[in-house]
């Protein structure tokens, strides 16, 4: 196959209408790709570009030490390379592309990308997402019972639904998370200054102990046919409530029936994995890459980072 013409653009330099235009095009035009987005959760990106925007590849990239990375932005799962079908050939023209002074690329391509396999450090990831075009009633049928129990415990004690605000969705996850998962400093400030970019694609619901306490919430995220379960906390309280449950099921009773995936955006994390496959979600892996291009010595003093012999060892 004809190599494509690929081209390194700094941020400034990205003609952002018809970067848009390529990822809303795109057979998978994920959120985490739009300008906006990157501009607000990563802390610099730059792109490779085939063409004339037929074919993108946002580049999220960090210093330290003296030297420039590729990373995965908090709250940003996947990137890699969207606009027209990339077979592995094409993402090994787009991966050989990156500049030479990134010395090190630790990040996750969408779904459709199949990296080449001369890439070795590479690990299939896990990515719940469930097709809303049935009606509500073929989709609550694919409840497992115990979806099916919460939802009657958390109605039974007086839980309730409703719109909530984003800060207290952010305040609670600023809270929460960090029990939980590794939080880059100063991410969710950085979240709240710009969470104007996302604000017209957001969805922020909230269930209710009947005392009014918040129990369960999620941002939700709509764009290009595809809602994302994007940041989702639970209250300690939460567990024995049911009151997840009522929040996803709320969601899919309002948008049944529509040309809508909701994606759950993972997890690795089996017990979770299972939750949202008891709701009738599969699997769309993607892939996360660690390729390390240090020069000797420290090619051979930074090895794989120890959480990916977790993902193996799972």
């Amino acid at each position: 196959m004809h190599a494509p013409s690929i081209q390194y653009y700094t941020r400034q330099q990205i003609d952002t209408a018809k970067w848009d235009a390529c990822i809303n095009n795109a057979a998978e035009g994920l959120i985490y790709a739009n300008s906006f987005f990157l501009d607000a959760l990563s802390d610099n990106w730059h792109a490779l570009i085939a063409g004339d925007y037929e074919m993108v590849m946002p580049l999220c990239f960090r210093k330290k030490w003296g030297l420039t990375y590729l990373y995965q932005p908090f709250l940003l799962p996947m990137g890699g390379v969207f606009g027209k079908p990339a077979s592995a050939a094409v993402l090994q023209h787009f991966l050989k592309a990156i500049p030479k002074k990134i010395r090190l690329l630790d990040f996750s391509f969408q779904h459709h990308n199949q990296l080449p396999a001369t890439f070795k450090t590479q690990f299939s990831r896990v990515n719940m997402v469930l097709p809303l075009t049935n009606t509500y009633t073929q989709l609550q049928n694919q409840y497992s019972e115990n979806i099916h129990r919460n939802i009657n415990k958390a109605q039974k004690a007086g839980c309730y639904v409703h719109i909530a605000s984003p800060e207290s969705i952010i305040d609670l996850c600023e809270k929460v998370y960090p029990s939980f998962t590794k939080i880059e400093r100063g991410a969710f400030q950085r979240l709240r200054y710009h969470f104007h970019l996302l604000q017209p694609y957001a969805k922020p619901y909230a269930v209710y102990a009947a005392n009014h306490q918040l129990l369960s919430a999620c941002i939700f995220l709509i764009k290009n046919q595809r809602a994302y379960y994007w940041l989702a906390v639970n209250h300690a309280a939460a567990k024995d409530a049911g009151s997840s449950a009522m929040l996803i099921d709320h969601f899919i009773k309002e948008h049944a029936d529509q040309q809508l995936v909701l994606d759950f955006e993972g997890s690795d994390n089996k017990g979770i994995a299972n939750f949202y496959k008891q709701f009738g979600a599969v699997n769309a892996p993607f892939t996360t890459l660690f390729h390390n291009r240090l020069p000797f010595p420290l090619r051979h003093l930074l090895k794989t980072p120890a959480y990916y012999a977790k993902l193996v060892s799972e």
